[in-house]
C-alpha cells in the first residue's frame, strides 16, 4: 500500500507524493491493442467523480483526438481513457467504488490498497506484461464481502490461497491464471453463480465436483492440482469452453460430453480421459480439440 501520512499536529506537510486518506494511484500500461483505459463505477452511480491525471498525460476520448485535460469529473459509470501508455492516475475516493478494471498496468498495485473498498463488486486488474506488476495476499480482500468477480492475471500472490476470499459461494467469476496462488475447489460448495472460473498454471486444487458443473460456460483448471471426472458436466448446455490438460488425476471418457452442444473448445490433453473422437459428432460449435498424449482414438475433425 502507498504511504499514508495521518496527523493530529495542526502544521502543514509539504509532499505532495504523500496520499491523503481515501485516495490511490495506478500508472497504465500498453493493453496491446488499444489506448491506455480504466472503468470506475461507484456504489452511487448518480454521484459525479473525479480523476487526476499526475504528471505527464491527459485524459482523451475513445479516438484519442480529443484533449479532456488532467483533471475530469464524471458520472460514476464510466469507461476513461488517457492519451498514452505511462499516465499516473490518482483517485479520489476509493472507499465508494463499486468496480474498477484497469486495462494495462504499467506500475504496481498491491491489493492492501483495496481492504477498505467494502463495496467492491468487480475488480479487473490486467497485467499484460506478465511483470507481475500486480502482488499482495488475497486475504487484504477479506472485508469485501460484495466481491462476486476478480480477475488478477499473472500476479503476484505470494502464495496466498482462494479460500482466504470473502463470498466465494457467490462469486460469478474467478480468473487467477498464472498467478501463484493456493486453494482448494471446496470453497466452492454451494456456488450456483459460478461462470467463469480461469485458474490455469496455479497450485490449486480439490475435486471439480466443488464447482457447479451443471451451469459454469468457461473452466480453465489446466495445469494445476485439481481432479475430477469429465462426466461433472455431462448435459451442460451452456459450457463453451472447458481446458483440464495437464493432469493424470482428470478422467473420464468424452462421450459424457457428447450433449453439451455450445461447447466451442475443448482440452483435455496430457490426461487420463479415454473415449473416441466419433462421440463428439453431435458438437456441431467445437472448433477446438486438443487431445494430444491421452488414450481417445479416432481424428479430428471428423471426416
Amino acid at each position: 500500500m502507498a504511504e499514508c501520512l495521518v496527523t493530529t499536529l495542526k502544521e502543514n506537510v509539504e509532499d505532495a507524493s504523500l496520499l491523503k486518506l481515501g485516495e490511490m494511484t495506478f500508472r497504465l500500461g500498453n493493453n496491446g491493442t488499444d489506448l491506455p483505459w480504466f472503468t470506475f463505477r461507484t456504489m452511487f452511480s448518480a454521484n459525479n467523480y473525479a480523476a487526476i491525471v499526475d504528471g505527464d498525460g491527459y485524459f482523451t476520448d475513445s479516438t484519442g483526438t480529443q484533449n479532456y485535460g488532467k483533471e475530469i469529473s464524471f458520472p460514476g459509470n464510466r469507461d476513461v481513457r488517457v492519451s498514452s501508455p505511462g499516465c499516473k492516475i490518482k483517485l479520489y475516493n476509493k472507499y465508494i467504488m463499486s468496480t474498477l478494471s484497469l486495462h494495462g498496468i504499467s506500475e504496481g498495485i498491491d491489493l492492501d490498497d483495496f481492504s477498505p473498498c467494502t463495496g467492491l463488486v468487480n475488480l479487473l486488474l490486467n497485467d499484460f506484461s506478465h511483470k507481475n506488476t500486480v502482488s499482495g495476499k488475497l486475504k487484504s480482500l477479506k472485508k469485501c464481502s460484495r466481491l462476486t468477480s476478480l480477475i488478477l492475471y499473472n500476479a503476484d500472490l505470494g502464495g496466498s490461497s482462494i479460500n482466504d476470499l470473502p463470498n466465494l459461494s457467490n462469486f460469478i467469476n474467478l480468473s487467477l491464471a498464472g498467478s501463484n496462488v493456493t486453494g482448494n475447489l471446496s470453497a466452492f460448495t454451494g456456488n450456483t453463480t459460478l461462470t467463469r472460473l480461469a485458474i490455469s498454471r496455479t497450485d490449486i486444487e480439490g475435486s471439480l465436483a466443488g464447482i457447479p458443473c451443471q451451469t459454469i460456460r468457461f473452466v480453465g483448471v489446466g495445469n494445476t492440482r485439481v481432479s475430477g471426472d469429465l462426466s461433472l458436466f455431462a448435459g451442460n448446455t451452456t459450457i463453451d469452453s472447458l481446458a483440464i490438460y495437464g493432469s493424470s488425476n482428470v478422467t473420464g471418457n468424452i462421450s459424457s460430453l457428447s450433449q453439451c452442444t455450445n461447447l466451442q473448445i475443448l482440452n483435455v490433453s496430457n490426461t487420463a480421459v479415454t473415449g473416441d473422437t466419433s462421440s463428439l459428432a453431435n458438437l456441431t460449435k467445437l472448433t477446438s480439440f486438443d487431445y494430444t498424449n491421452t488414450a481417445i482414438t479416432g481424428t479430428w475433425p471428423l471426416t
